[in-house]
């Protein structure tokens, strides 16, 4: 472990304060909290050390099991650029408070992340709210922002599929719930087909439909 309690901040000597966070190890829980707390003592540490410190206020977030100083160490790591803990933030009041959940969500959006999940919470909350054209905005991009990662999300993929299906889209839908199934699914996906025919309006007599009538047979799941 790195020796402990030298004072940062007196001076303006900020390769004395890179030097030491330098000899912090991440992986270190003693490390870890004496990071914050030097972190505390500045106003604001250097760049060199902004990883270090972000991390180490993720870390301790994590394992704090209040709620409001969980709060207070993902907004330090925020304040030090972990942009990210904004999902942990939502992820944390989505519910117990879902409107300080979105707000946050919301502002990690308005930053226009690299990182489909802002995007796919968002569109999925919007869904759910029956606020179909944000729902569609959302959705179409984290379908975008998913594959310039080169991934394959099945919550992303069903998600498109339902909201075309609901706007009247059934070509663009058929196609996605075509490749969710047979990406994803099996025979037990015709009981999940059935109870969202019977448990959302906006999909009332999907199984009578004729591009969609196939899933609902096993034959289409044994090709």
């Amino acid at each position: 472990m790195a020796e402990c309690g030298v004072t940062f901040g007196t001076g303006n000597d900020t390769k004395q304060i890179c030097d030491q966070f330098e000899k912090y190890n991440e992986n270190d829980d003693d490390d870890i909290k004496e990071i914050a707390r030097e972190a505390e003592k500045l106003k604001k540490p250097p760049k060199c050390a902004e990883d270090k410190v972000s991390l180490a206020y993720m870390f301790l977030a994590h394992r704090s099991k209040d709620t409001q100083e969980k709060e207070r160490l993902y907004l330090k790591a925020i304040d030090y650029g972990f942009t990210e803990a904004y999902l942990d933030l939502f992820d944390m009041f989505e519910k117990q408070d879902e409107s300080k959940a979105i707000s946050y969500l919301k502002i990690y959006v308005s930053m226009q992340p690299k990182d489909y999940r802002a995007y796919h919470y968002l569109g999925d909350f919007e869904l759910e709210k029956r606020n179909h054209l944000e729902a569609y905005k959302w959705i179409q991009k984290a379908l975008n922002q998913m594959r310039r990662e080169n991934q394959e999300k099945p919550g992303v993929i069903y998600n498109v599929f339902k909201i075309n299906y609901i706007m009247g889209n059934y070509e663009e839908a058929d196609k996605m719930l075509g490749f969710y199934l047979l990406a994803w699914g099996g025979e037990y996906s015709i009981e999940s087909l059935r109870e969202l025919e019977a448990t959302d309006d906006r999909f009332k007599g999907m199984s009578q439909h004729k591009l969609f009538k196939k899933y609902f047979t096993k034959e289409f799941y044994v090709q």
